[in-house]
């Protein structure tokens, strides 16, 4: 099994597995975490690897596609992709329910039982780095 390509994007690491996200790639490899011994390599995406994280032997990876995935790491096959309106830029998964924000600046909840989308929070600027601190809540030092 070959290497990324590009630079890494997305890591996840626990005593099970480890888990790296390519950006130009698309591609998301997946090795025993103790031996480093390759196990997977997925492929799914067409747009770079925004997040990876595992939960009861699956895999949840989220990309600039628009696509939030599950995968099976029993057999490192596809479950469900879940199609949303932007590109994902970070994701945090909960149990059955995903956090995610997306290039749209929009904060929601993904229910992986109904695959129903839930946004929250619009216009928020997720994964930006940028915010605005409005002086009318700070003491101006008068």
């Amino acid at each position: 099994m070959a290497n990324h390509f590009d630079y890494i994007n997305a890591l996840y690491a626990d005593e099970q597995f480890v888990a790296t996200g390519g950006k130009g790639d698309k591609l998301i490899f997946v090795y025993e975490a103790q031996s480093l011994k390759p196990k997977y390599k997925l492929e799914g995406h067409t747009g770079w690897i925004t997040g990876l994280f595992v939960q009861d032997s699956i895999l949840i990876s989220s990309s600039a596609d628009q696509c939030i995935k599950t995968w099976n790491l029993t057999n490192g096959s596809l479950l469900r992709t879940f199609e949303e309106d932007a590109g994902i830029t970070v994701m945090l998964p909960a149990k059955e329910l995903i956090l995610f924000g997306d290039a749209q600046s929009k904060l929601s909840f993904l229910n992986r039982s109904t695959g129903e989308t839930l946004h929250l929070l619009p216009n928020i600027l997720i994964g930006t780095g940028r915010y605005s601190r409005s002086s009318k809540y700070h003491d101006k030092g008068e």
